[in-house]
């Protein structure tokens, strides 16, 4: 096993392992012993059976954490990362999905969040506190219609949004930026409009984006129908607010919408060294920009 404990110089590490659980613990064991580590990006394997909430490891002392992991395993790691400015969350689904909300988790100095998952990882935000949280990417996978899911998934669409908005309105007052990817058809044209329409944190953010599946073409339509409701409210976001189509290579649709406040935007980017450390689309804010 390679010395880490004398690998004094190493603060970045990635680790993409392919072994046995037992071999990929003796690794994550070796790997706390770095005395400098700053940003660890972890892999597990699909069927990792690692307790990763119970070995000792330093989480709390490293500031960028990427982790690709079941909802089950990477979860109880979530508390102990105290120091974390950005935190990427690649989650697995595992059953037996977790309904009930746990105790409140404390992330003060977290500036960047992604969170990649299936339907059920999205209820780890109504556990977050992270009131200092500037860059927010929520990103569904597609669900693969081979698996047979649990009847309880079926209602994990509302319950999933709900925890969104109430983390939206309440927990993150200093978010600028906000990018959303649902492919799936998860969000509906009720929700669409409650988030732009009627949630008045939307004006806030420097630069928000949305990528959605625009099955029957829904989302154009219900974005000309918000901007008749903003219209008669004089709502700062009117003019703002830009859609774009785009068609798959499978031929299905997608559509975009968002706006991008272009000073303040770049402003934004050019005083945050940690956003490199997210997997945010630029492109898909330049196109707003340009249309």
């Amino acid at each position: 096993m390679v010395p880490f404990k004398d690998a004094i110089c190493l603060t970045k590490l990635g680790l993409y392992i392919s072994v046995t659980w037992k071999a990929e613990l003796d690794v994550l064991l070796a790997v706390a012993q770095t005395p400098n580590l700053q940003r660890l990006n972890w892999m597990f394997l699909d069927d990792s059976y690692v307790p990763s909430g119970e070995i000792l490891f330093p989480w709390n002392r490293l500031t960028h954490i990427s982790i690709t992991e079941s909802t089950y395993n990477a979860a109880p790691i979530v508390p102990h990362c105290t120091s974390a400015v950005t935190l990427n969350l690649h989650m697995e689904l595992v059953f037996p999905l977790h309904r009930q909300p746990e105790v409140p988790i404390p992330l003060y100095a977290l500036k960047g969040l992604e969170l990649l998952c299936h339907r059920d990882g999205f209820r780890l935000l109504r556990e977050l506190e992270c009131p200092n949280l500037e860059v927010l990417i929520l990103k569904i996978n597609e669900e693969d219609r081979g698996w047979s899911y649990p009847e309880d998934l079926d209602d994990c669409a509302d319950d999933l949004w709900e925890r969104f908005f109430a983390f939206f309105k309440d927990s993150i007052p200093n978010l600028r930026v906000l990018q959303i990817e649902d492919v799936d058809g998860l969000f509906t044209p009720e929700l669409l409009t409650r988030l732009v329409a009627k949630t008045l944190r939307l004006e806030k953010l420097w630069a928000w984006e949305m990528t959605i599946g625009n099955e029957g073409g829904w989302v154009v339509s219900t974005v000309e129908d918000i901007r008749g409701e903003l219209g008669t409210s004089g709502d700062i976001l009117l003019d703002r607010i830009l859609d774009r189509e785009e068609m798959t290579m499978y031929g299905g649709s997608l559509a975009h919408v968002g706006y991008v406040w272009e000073i303040e935007w770049k402003e934004f980017l050019k005083e945050r060294d940690y956003m490199k450390e997210l997997h945010l689309d630029m492109n898909k804010f330049q196109n707003l920009l340009h249309l």
